[in-house]
């Protein structure tokens, strides 16, 4: 185990215990990427940090037995966002509301200067293709730790990855030749 993912159990474990250093620790450090994952399911930057802070107070609510069980913290807490988020889209689903798309990302919420051409075409992606872009290359994680978090196996996993880089392949080299078309 690298030291990194160390010191999340460590803090993991920490923090259902009571540490309060640790609670913060943690939530700075996973917070995150976690939002970033719950956005690019709900498509909202306000519902996702909302998802990810019930994540946060439904890990304070697990039995520690439950908690002693998880092997990889980091891919258990993205679990428990997805749950959190899907709660949130069949809510609105129906209460009769229609999950908005935002159409134009504002200048601040961009991930790191990311380019305007390639979040239009990642947030197309269907949303089990686009959850698996988003966690192998926002969050990082493995295809085994991606597996784990959305209860599917890691063949499965790199499968839908692939599909979404030939779609994202397809849709960005499409959009590039009308650019330079009109130039």
């Amino acid at each position: 185990m690298e030291e990194r993912d160390a010191r999340v159990v460590r803090w993991f474990r920490a923090c259902r215990r009571g540490d309060d250093r640790s609670a913060r620790l943690l939530y700075a450090h996973l917070a995150p990427a976690l939002t970033r994952y719950a956005r690019a399911i709900l498509r909202d930057g306000g519902l996702a940090e909302d998802a990810v802070q019930g994540a946060f107070c439904r890990v304070l609510r697990t039995p520690m037995g439950e908690v002693r069980r998880v092997r990889d913290p980091r891919a258990w807490m993205v679990m428990v966002v997805r749950r959190e988020a899907l709660m949130m889209v069949r809510a609105r689903r129906r209460e009769g509301a229609r999950v908005e798309r935002i159409a134009t990302a504002r200048k601040d919420e961009r991930e790191g200067g990311r380019d305007d051409e390639v979040s239009r075409a990642v947030d197309g992606l269907a949303r089990r293709l686009r959850e698996v872009v988003v966690l192998r290359h926002v969050a990082g994680m493995t295809y085994g730790q991606i597996a784990e978090a959305i209860g599917v196996n890691a063949n499965t996993v790199a499968a839908r990855h692939r599909r979404a880089m030939t779609i994202l392949g397809e849709r960005l080299g499409a959009e590039r030749e009308v650019a330079h078309a009109g130039r």
